[in-house]
């Protein structure tokens, strides 16, 4: 099935139908500088990424003890820095 390709005048009145618009109406409310994306914190406010390099056996490592648990590799990691 061959789709028409927007014309000027409806790419037009879908431009005044934006502008018409508050953020309330999309991004769930939120936009500027103050829009969270992304993934919800994990402890109500912010939740610092953090990032390592490891080596190819570490991250194997990593990814075959996550897989037999039936977690993340983000939650292992969680929960081995916890038992440090």
């Amino acid at each position: 099935m061959k789709k028409n390709p927007l014309t000027t005048t409806e790419a037009q009145q879908y431009a005044r139908e934006f502008e018409r618009m508050s953020p309330s109406d999309y991004h769930g409310g939120h936009s500027g500088p103050g829009a969270r994306r992304g993934r919800p914190s994990l402890a109500g406010g912010i939740s610092p990424k953090v990032q390592a390099r490891v080596s190819p056996a570490l991250y194997s490592l990593l990814d075959r003890k996550a897989k037999a648990k039936g977690i993340t590799q983000s939650e292992a990691l969680r929960l081995a820095i916890k038992k440090l």
